[in-house]
């Protein structure tokens, strides 16, 4: 047992070790002479920047870190002839003497009788303007945007309207050996084609029972003959009007239009009702059966899972810091019931799915 315990603190302490190790951090030197804090992984994938140093924790790092010395260099400003420091040595021209402190850098600067130039403030209206001016071009480009999306709605509207004027039209050339067309998609080709027959484009009742065009006037269907009640048995469509005459008894109603009938509004409203009383969409008959039975089956066996789960690492516990036989056998007991009840689960739930598989 005392081997055991061992064994445990002994992983303990190399995991603590590993995870102490994979946070350390390391001092890294840039080509500026600025310094910054980087923890390994970062070394590891950027071998060329230059760092020094090996530090467990971020805190030691930093405290090195503030402790580095932040070079100045005075650089003249080519606009004003004036002096200003900076820590970057490449902007504008700049001295190669390097300077420990600002102050020195001004001291310096005020020294060789030059006088000193605070840019900061010049900054801070530079960026403002540049804030400013993106602000200024961010509502310009939402304004455009804007405008571009009203544009197209307007030409989206324009279309439905063109569109729904055109549904309102026909053209009866069955007097010049034409046909009469009343499916137009838009007002320019109804006036088209009422021009290549002489004949001005003229608007119907869509509610009449033969629609725009009189019955037989059109040679392309669907048409209709419907007998009796209306139902599907006697409700046929013909796609010419040839096979509309040859089939349409005399005493049932001819008309333009495939059928609708009593039996699919019927149909139409089952469906919407059956969609109400099962809004998760399950499938209808035993199909559905199964599916349901099977989530079911799903929730109950997912808590079951990490109940086991959890067992399993309590009798592992019981295992490892027991003191003699008694709570070892109390662990061994507990993993082989638990075990069981997991294989138990298991074999129920193929049985129950290959029964439902089976019978329905």
């Amino acid at each position: 047992m005392k081997n055991k315990l061992l064994i445990f603190t002994l992983l303990f302490l190399a995991s603590f070790l590993f995870v102490k190790n994979a946070l350390a951090w390391t001092l890294c030197t840039f080509s500026d002479g600025s310094k910054n804090c980087e923890d390994n992984a970062y070394v590891n994938q950027h071998p060329s920047v230059p760092c020094s140093g090996y530090y467990a924790n971020i805190s030691d790092c930093q405290k090195l870190e503030t402790a580095q010395t932040v070079f100045w260099y005075a650089c003249i400003v080519p606009s004003t002839g004036n002096i200003t420091c900076s820590t970057d040595q490449s902007s504008g021209q700049c001295g190669t003497v390097q300077f420990k402190t600002l102050d020195n850098c001004k001291n310096t600067v005020a020294a060789s009788g030059n006088k000193y130039q605070d840019t900061t403030a010049q900054s801070a209206a530079d960026a403002a303007a540049a804030k400013q001016a993106a602000d200024a071009k961010a509502a310009a480009d939402a304004a455009a945007a804007k405008q571009q999306q009203e544009k197209q709605a307007q030409a989206k509207q324009a279309i439905i309207k063109d569109q729904q004027a055109a549904s309102e039209l026909m053209c009866d050339c069955s007097v010049k050996g034409g046909q009469c067309k009343d499916d137009f998609l838009s007002t320019q080709e109804a006036e088209q084609y009422c021009t290549s027959c002489g004949i001005v484009p003229q608007s119907f009742d869509k509610t009449s029972k033969y629609g725009g065009c009189p019955l037989g006037s059109k040679e392309v269907g669907p048409f209709s003959c419907t007998c009796g009640a209306g139902d599907k048995a006697s409700c046929t469509t013909f796609n010419t009007y040839q096979e509309l005459k040859n089939s349409c008894p005399s005493s049932c109603a001819m008309g333009n239009g495939s059928c609708s009938t009593p039996v699919d509004s019927s149909l139409k409203k089952l469906q919407k009702d059956a969609l109400i009383l099962n809004p998760a969409g399950f499938a209808l008959g035993s199909a559905g059966i199964i599916e349901i039975i099977g989530k079911i089956i799903f929730f109950l066996v997912w808590p079951l899972g990490m109940f086991a789960m959890a067992l399993y690492i309590y009798a592992g516990f019981l295992w490892m810091t027991s003191q003699g036989g008694e709570g070892i056998n109390k662990a061994k007991t507990l993993i082989i019931w638990t075990t069981l009840g997991v294989i138990a689960a298991l074999a129920s739930y193929m049985l129950v799915q290959f029964v439902f598989s089976a019978l329905l």
